[in-house]
């Protein structure tokens, strides 16, 4: 039975809420009230001539206070109709403090409930947040194995790593396609129960497994190696969707070992525990999302104490002369490329990091590199018939 303190608290909480909810409404209205009604007025004066189509110079006196009646009937029901489309569009991009009302909001219902209400972040288990957009990949979807790629999708894909694998070759150059798995499925024992799965094998499964047996490219895909070590170590941020440093050691010797180096393992490491460094892949992006970085805010990061010790995490370059690997490594991704850094300049001469966004022909004639590495995070490898190079 709830004290009388719990439950004034959550009626004092409960009125604060309606009460931010009524200022926010009224402020927006406000806000873009105005916008809507001088951005459709000259539409509504058009839209009622054009379709009432009379010619007003050849009307009589008395004809023509009917037509003026008509036509205020007109453009009223004609305002009233824009406004509510207008409405309809622009609301919830103009919002009054909107990031802010969904962080009041997400504050609130977790403090009420212990849950988390986001279009974008999913609590589970021991406070693991969790990436569950369908606007940018589909993390629950490939977690579930219920978005499998059609044939011609994954026969796209093919093509156009094939083409590129040969373009490479051609100028000896070795290209290999790294795809990180995603949080969900490395802790998959971190997901809340009400999450399923309906299929073992999920879509990038299928189509690593399709490129593998008909393609003689090199694709990294650590999966297995992963969710094995995910039971004695902590690889991807809690509060974040990206793998830190010790996850991406792991891909980053696999990487060795699929180019004919020796390879070295995770558990052989030294390994130091320290605040959370702040950069693209590990900001607390998914604490922040819902503005609740106050309360998710226990973040770790983990270093593999052998790797290059770095403070750019940006796209750029790195030179090591002590490097074992005496070679120009391009590395072509997205923000996971990022916790490969340390890994990478250790163990290669040379190593260029960029976006795929910011990839260009004339920056690949420059760098004139040994090895390209291709990576998309798992959300995203559906677009691998995307990426154009040498074209």
């Amino acid at each position: 039975m709830k004290s009388f303190f719990e439950f004034n608290r959550n009626k004092i909480i409960a009125i604060m809420f309606i009460v931010i909810i009524f200022v926010i409404s009224i402020v927006t209205f406000e806000k873009i009230g105005m916008k809507i009604i001088s951005s459709t007025n000259d539409k509504i004066t058009e839209q009622t001539s054009a379709d009432l189509n009379v010619d007003r110079v050849n009307i009589s006196t008395e004809s023509n206070l009917v037509f003026n009646k008509l036509d205020s009937i007109f453009r009223r029901l004609q305002m009233t109709k824009v406004i509510i489309e207008k409405i309809e569009q622009v609301f919830f991009n103009n919002i009054f403090l909107r990031g802010e009302f969904a962080g009041i909001d997400a504050n609130l219902m977790f403090f009420l409930t212990k849950d988390i209400r986001s279009r974008q972040v999913l609590l589970g288990e021991d406070n693991w947040l969790f990436y569950k957009s369908e606007t940018d990949g589909n993390s629950i979807s490939d977690f579930q194995g219920v978005n499998y790629l059609a044939h011609n999708e994954m026969e796209n894909i093919k093509k156009n790593l094939l083409e590129t694998n040969s373009k490479l070759k051609n100028k000896g150059i070795q290209f290999v396609v790294m795809i990180p798995p995603n949080k969900e499925l490395v802790y998959a024992d971190k997901m809340p129960d009400s999450i399923k799965k309906i299929k073992e094998k999920n879509r990038t499964d299928v189509l690593v497994s399709y490129l593998k047996n008909n393609t003689d490219i090199t694709i990294i895909y650590p999966k297995q190696e992963l969710c094995q070590l995910s039971k004695d170590y902590q690889l991807y941020y809690k509060y974040d969707t990206h793998w830190n440093q010790l996850g991406a050691y792991i891909a980053e010797q696999q990487l060795l070992h699929f180019l004919g180096k020796e390879r070295d393992y995770l558990e052989r490491q030294f390994i130091s525990e320290h605040d959370l460094i702040q950069h693209e892949s590990a900001s607390n992006g998914l604490a922040n999302m819902i503005k609740m970085k106050w309360y998710f805010n226990n973040a770790k990061e983990y270093l593999v104490d052998k790797s290059t010790a770095i403070d750019n995490y940006g796209d750029t370059f790195y030179f090591n002369n002590d490097a074992t690997y005496k070679k120009k490594i391009l590395f072509i991704g997205d923000s996971f490329r990022i916790a490969l850094i340390p890994h990478l300049t250790s163990d290669f001469s040379d190593v260029y990091v960029i976006h795929r966004k910011n990839y260009n022909n004339e920056l690949f004639e420059n760098i004139n590199p040994d090895i390209i590495v291709l990576e998309y995070v798992e959300r995203y490898s559906g677009q691998l018939s995307d990426f154009k190079m040498l074209d």
